[in-house]
């Protein structure tokens, strides 16, 4: 049992990180311009997709409030920076339709 919860520990901990960097690039993004908002943006998308890759890999991560979290905020993302609408409301929904 000891394994299983260092298990989940550790690809939690694992997703943590680039979902904080993504949403750190994300900000970035909102308040620059240029060169560094487009590689703001480039990077906040390599970091969401790093830790949905990550999250979908622990069990029950359909219940989890930083998937949930991390959902939202990356369909924000998607919304306001990228400008995808329908992409940004099909990432939203999914978690809802998974509980």
């Amino acid at each position: 049992m000891e394994s299983v919860t260092y298990t989940l520990r550790l690809r939690t901990t694992l997703f943590t990180l680039p979902y904080r960097k993504a949403d750190y690039k994300r900000y970035l993004a909102e308040v620059t311009d240029g060169a560094e908002k487009v590689g703001a943006k480039a990077k906040a998308q390599e970091f969401y997709e790093t830790a949905l890759t990550i999250i979908r890999q622990i069990e029950f991560y359909t219940h989890s409030a930083l998937y949930l979290g991390m959902a939202l905020n990356y369909s924000v993302f998607v919304y306001e920076i990228l400008g995808e609408q329908n992409r940004a409301m099909v990432i939203a929904k999914v978690p809802i339709l998974l509980l």
